[in-house]
């Protein structure tokens, strides 16, 4: 790279082959699936973000929780992705990709632009692109947080160089505003502030030779104010957004003399991981208790060993207390302090601390190349085994993400008492259709984790399924008992009520879930449903109500809401709904079809509007593509109430002749009837 910045023609060729290593490791993604942890909130099953680009999901992003996360940033990338193509699996790993290969090349660059050592950075590029640890990161489409915020990331660095050639407002705004973007992506950025000071230290060396180093330091967190403002905001807002949802450990769970013995382990981990890459796991167990006092102060030696070593080395190898410094401060967000989900730790989080480690490796080795060239040919030839190894080992871990059966068998496979990986594989073997398979795995979580109440959940649906109803709910009353606090216990067993007739003890149950968790706006919505499905309408509108308090955009509950007032005969009230939902989607089917059949046929001259009532049963039939006769019938009565009755003859008599045999005789002879009052110039009035 020449003196502008400019990349030169090694540049061009080594970036050429980081990408050929990134596709060496990567390239069989693009025939995986979705996984069934955590890819169908972030994707395939929220609407908001599936159906792509739309006005309902732009209104969605700046207040749309994720896995008790909020990151629109992220959100909107899944989008686009949709947009362009669909639920394809293979095209969103192939954007993961892509980012990946983008984060890669974006290191390589700064390195080289800031220290000068090409093969160094190259080096570090090499083994940020292969290594194992990153597979999850790159493997896992839930994951685009991870890569998109790392890509972010490192574009603040390329904006804070920028801004330090001519240091301004706007240069500082750039930088903020993509800080900003990046916390959107994913909160763990909120120790960058922290790591472009370790850059003042090495290799930016910002310091001047009259400046204490103290005052110096103090300059640069002055300098980065604006910074650690937004980054404060946003990690209190992050802490008090999981805790509010329930994702955070409890701390009876998860004591703090625990977890600060579990961080110590954590670091170890992965620098063991980092060495020797094997057994890796999508999830590991979660810690059931105390480490071992032996254990925890090894680990701690060991911290304060390569601390102090860092330290003693300040004067003559700064790159070594930067790297450490590095790995300790990026961790530190997720080393196991703020514990939340079922993770602890997991291999994805190692993803951009690793890059401290692989410094400190790549620039202490080359030290060795100065004992003469014969050195310096055997190191060489050593980092590229090394990658080379890394490379196939990356390969082989990444085999396990084809689909969710292989992931969470493996995940069993290579860990102990691992009670969420059996609850996950549950799930997948469930899905597959071996159902007493799954509820083996799902018995073995909750034997291991007595309070694994997810999987006590799934394992009654299961059996409530099959028909097994008593063991269900043997089940779900030991799932209350063990952990009262889980809302979905009480509201499975109000549905099984509610089958047998029970409305007030069904309801009964879902008041205790709903005490719960009182912002569960599906719970509130499902008990209307139960509600109405036993003439209860009233309680149900009054359900729907208080769910559509809580999120105003739910639209089921404002279709169930605006079907159960068409149905009491409050049409008016019931327009009003549906307008409201097509405000929100002008493409819910749901809402297109029930209010122009009420504009068709309603005896309220203030409702009907038949030209408005052609126009969207038109819509309707247009977005079904399916021939629904529901729909095809509303647009004969739309066409009937506007006087056009040839045409509501004509669809009405296709329809008679598309339906199959057996279909029902009541459907039949009601549509006989509207095709003779059709023929007859008369509209359906109802």
């Amino acid at each position: 790279m020449n003196d502008t910045g400019t990349p030169s023609r090694t540049d061009w060729a080594i970036a050429l082959l980081l990408c050929t290593l990134c596709l060496a490791v990567y390239w069989p993604v693009q025939s995986y699936e979705f996984v069934g942890l955590d890819d169908g909130p972030y994707v395939f099953t929220n609407t908001h973000v599936n159906r792509g680009v739309t006005r309902e999901g732009l209104k969605w992003l700046p207040r749309g929780i994720v896995v008790s996360l909020w990151h629109p940033v992220t959100n909107f990338s899944h989008m686009l992705d949709c947009q362009f193509f669909g639920l394809d699996a293979g095209a969103h790993h192939r954007s993961n990709l892509m980012l990946h290969m983008l984060n890669v090349l974006l290191l390589f660059y700064l390195l080289n632009r800031m220290t000068g050592a090409l093969l160094r950075s190259a080096f570090v590029a090499a083994l940020f692109a292969v290594h194992p640890l990153n597979v999850d990161s790159v493997a896992w489409i839930a994951e685009r947080k991870n890569l998109l915020s790392t890509l972010l990331w490192l574009s603040c660095i390329w904006s804070y160089l920028h801004y330090l050639k001519a240091p301004s407002l706007r240069r500082m705004a750039l930088l903020a505003l993509l800080f900003l973007l990046g916390l959107m992506s994913k909160a763990m950025l909120i120790t960058l502030p922290v790591t472009l000071i370790l850059l003042d230290i090495w290799p930016l060396e910002r310091r001047a030779k009259d400046r204490p180093f103290v005052a110096a330091l103090w300059d640069s967190v002055l300098e980065k104010a604006p910074l650690f403002i937004i980054a404060m905001a946003f990690g209190l807002e992050t802490l008090r957004s999981q805790g509010g949802s329930g994702a955070m450990i409890p701390h009876d769970d998860f004591p703090f003399h625990w977890r600060l013995a579990y961080a110590a382990n954590n670091y170890v981990f992965y620098l063991l991981k980092m060495v020797w890459p094997t057994k890796l796991s999508v999830i590991y167990p979660r810690p059931t208790a105390a480490l071992p006092a032996g254990i925890c102060v090894l680990d701690t030696l060991i911290l304060l060993s390569i601390t102090l070593g860092a330290v003693l080395c300040f004067r003559r190898k700064r790159y070594m207390l930067t790297g450490w410094l590095w790995y300790l401060i990026t961790m530190a967000p997720v080393c196991g302090l703020f514990a939340a989900g079922m993770a602890v730790k997991a291999d994805r989080f190692a993803y951009v601390p690793l890059i401290g480690i692989f410094i400190i490796l790549v620039w202490g080795t080359s030290e060795l190349s100065r004992r003469g060239k014969a050195a310096r040919r055997a190191l060489f030839c050593a980092g590229i085994l090394i990658v080379g190894s890394l490379l196939v080992s990356a390969r082989m871990q990444l085999s396990v993400w084809r689909n969710s059966l292989s992931l969470f068998q493996h995940a069993v496979s290579v860990t102990d008492n691992n009670a969420s990986a059996h609850n996950n594989l549950g799930v997948a073997l469930k899905d597959k259709g071996s159902v007493e398979e799954a509820l083996k795995h799902y018995r073995q979580a909750f034997e291991i984790e007595p309070r694994h109440s997810m999987a006590r959940n799934n394992a009654a649906r299961v059996l409530d399924q099959e028909g097994r109803e008593d063991e269900a709910v043997e089940l779900l009353k030991e799932s209350i008992a063990v952990t009262p606090w889980y809302p979905l216990a009480y509201f499975h067993l109000g549905e099984i009520s509610f089958r047998h007739g029970l409305v007030a003890e069904g309801t009964a149950l879902f008041e205790q879930g709903l005490t719960q968790d009182p912002r569960d706006v599906e719970a509130r919505n499902n008990l209307g449903n139960l509600l109405a499905n036993h003439g209860k309408y009233e309680e149900a509108c009054a359900r729907y109500r208080e769910a559509l308090s809580l999120n105003p955009q739910h639209l089921p509950s404002r279709i169930n809401l605006a079907n159960i007032l068409a149905k009491s005969g409050e049409q008016r009230k019931a327009v009003a709904q549906y307008r409201e939902v097509l405000k929100l989607n002008p493409d819910t089917v749901l809402a297109l079809n029930p209010l122009a059949w009420l504009l068709a046929v309603s005896e309220d001259t203030q409702i009907r509007d038949p030209a408005e009532a052609v126009q969207l049963a038109t819509r309707a039939v247009d977005l079904d593509k399916t021939d629904n006769p529901l729909y095809v019938s509303t647009l004969a009565a739309a066409y009937a109430a506007r006087g056009d009755y040839e045409t509501a003859a004509s669809l009405t008599r296709t329809q008679l002749a598309r339906l199959k045999t057996g279909a029902p005789a009541n459907l039949q002879a009601e549509l006989r009837r509207r095709l003779m009052l059709y023929s007859a110039n008369q509209p359906y009035r109802r």
